[in-house]
């Protein structure tokens, strides 16, 4: 009989240590982490029979978080079109091609053309900066403020003309910079939607200019970097070009130079077909 009271004895050992292994720390599968919760206790008492959930505050993993050049301020994504028009078109006479010749090269100093669109307004909106309204052609952010200097200074000591800042699009690669704009500096920083008033264009000129003689405004629009242009004709949602085909821009082809050429002379009159459009009435 020996034998069997010291194996009933090694069992009772055996499993009174496993209990007291099990009761142990109780705290043990707690968290103090507030983003922890308990799940499964019923009324047996708290945390009788529960398991352990880990609730993340923080949907995005790092691969789903929109990566941004800290200089550019463009972001990685896919590039996308534009839901809002950034200006209304019944204020615009003219449009310049994009690739045209008018303005000075750009994006670079040297490059051969103008990769962007200028705009020239009706009559009754010269040589103004607060009767052409300028909007956020998307959902975005605004970064990369700065005097819009060089060839804005105005003569006769008024100063410069507007501001130059960028929107970026939400989750996308792409951005816009708009030129010349009567611009509230508290916009800086902050996210807009499509279609939100950003300020007014300002086509001052110092003194009294003749109809057609007075100064324009400019927008370009990006995807990745600002050397890889586009025509923001070519990206409109089909509602926004809607808006502009009235007005006789019937596809980007038309607002467009093809192939670009090499500019040997700049700042054409807004009568030249080569680099303007005129928008019909």
């Amino acid at each position: 009989m020996r034998p069997l009271v010291a194996l009933m004895v090694c069992t009772l050992l055996i499993v009174g240590c496993k209990k007291d292994a099990e009761n142990t720390n109780p705290t043990d599968t707690q968290s103090t982490n507030p983003t922890v919760t308990s799940g499964g206790g019923g009324g047996g008492g708290a945390g009788t029979n529960a398991e352990t959930e880990i609730v993340s505050t923080d949907t995005n993993t790092e691969s789903d978080k929109p990566q941004c050049n800290e200089f550019s301020g463009y972001c990685k994504g896919p590039a996308v079109n534009l839901t809002a028009s950034p200006l209304a078109p019944d204020d615009i006479m003219y449009v310049s091609k994009f690739h045209s010749c008018n303005g000075h090269a750009f994006p670079q100093i040297d490059s051969p053309n103008s990769a962007k669109h200028y705009f020239y307004p009706i009559y009754s909106k010269e040589n103004t900066n607060d009767l052409v309204p300028l909007y956020a052609a998307c959902s975005g952010t605004v970064k990369m403020m700065q005097n819009d200097r060089g060839e804005s200074e105005l003569p006769n000591g008024l100063g410069v003309r507007g501001r130059r800042f960028h929107l970026f699009c939400d989750d996308s690669s792409t951005g816009l910079e708009y030129f010349h704009v009567n611009f509230d500096d508290s916009l800086l920083g902050t996210h807009v939607k499509a279609g939100d008033l950003l300020g007014h264009a300002d086509t001052r000129v110092g003194g009294v200019c003749q109809h057609g003689g007075c100064s324009n405004f400019d927008i370009a629009m990006a995807d990745g970097s600002d050397d890889a242009q586009v025509s923001l004709f070519s990206r409109m949602d089909a509602t926004v070009l809607a808006l502009w085909v009235a007005r006789g821009i019937t596809d980007v082809s038309v607002v467009t130079r093809s192939p670009g050429p090499t500019c040997t002379t700049w700042r054409t009159p807004n009568s030249d077909s080569d680099n303007w459009f005129t928008l019909t009435p």
